[in-house]
């Protein structure tokens, strides 16, 4: 299985394409691939703007397109997220 950032863009665009296709959406609970005006046309920007500002999000949580949305500097790596965690508790960071 390919693991370079342009192969798993294509793969993940492709499964986008295809829920779009069959009446369907992924489920914002990790990455997505959607360029910025397509996922704010399948979203509804305005209607979720509308709901941060109303429950004072704006002030608390990032907006959701920007945490979900993958860019290529992106590289998972659980090593370094324990480094950083180890980093933190003995009062480095």
């Amino acid at each position: 299985m390919p693991r370079d950032y342009e192969s798993l863009y294509k793969i993940n665009r492709d499964i986008e394409t295809t829920a779009a296709e069959l009446d369907g959406r992924k489920v914002l609970y990790a990455h997505a691939y959607y360029p910025k005006e397509e996922f704010w046309k399948i979203y509804d920007e305005q209607a979720y703007h509308r709901l941060r500002e109303k429950y004072h999000a704006s002030r608390t949580f990032p907006n959701i397109y920007e945490k979900i949305f993958v860019r290529e500097r992106y590289r998972a790596g659980v090593g370094r997220g324990l480094w950083l965690l180890f980093l933190k508790k003995v009062g480095v960071l």
